[in-house]
């Protein structure tokens, strides 16, 4: 439960089809590609952070 939980919080921060990530950029006046751009790095960040507890909580199991 909690990988897919962590899985699906991170996925939310890009897909397009969530309305509060396209409302928040157009409102911004920021393309979907420059988006994409800025987050891929915090995705990665999140990705390795969100593993590393996972294998944590994997470990305490």
């Amino acid at each position: 439960m909690t990988g897919w939980s962590w899985g699906a919080g991170v996925a939310r921060f890009i897909t397009p089809t969530s309305a509060v990530v396209m409302a928040g950029i157009a409102l911004a006046g920021v393309r979907y590609d420059r988006w994409i751009r800025f987050m891929l790095p915090l995705m990665v960040i999140l990705a390795v952070a969100c593993l590393v507890m996972l294998g944590i909580a994997a470990a305490l199991e």
